[in-house]
């Protein structure tokens, strides 16, 4: 987390709760770092369906045949 100390140190001078912390400084300072988690983790996630579906799927992806015609 990239969260400037400083301003938590102001936050606590302030008498802020965790509460109030975590609300106002911590989530704030990083939802883009949410963000760029999110997107690499559901690329990820996307992949092992796929790899899971070749690997366990004994009719590939279960396209309909009337939407796939291999050019041969």
């Amino acid at each position: 987390m990239e969260t400037d100390k400083e301003k938590i140190k102001m936050a606590r001078t302030f008498n802020c709760t965790k509460l109030q912390l975590l609300n106002k400084i911590i989530i704030p300072a990083n939802v883009s770092n949410f963000i760029n988690s999110l997107k690499i983790n559901i690329g990820l996630s996307m992949v092992g369906v796929i790899t899971g579906e070749f690997l366990v799927s004994k009719a590939g992806l279960r396209v309909p045949n009337k939407l796939w015609k291999p050019s041969i």
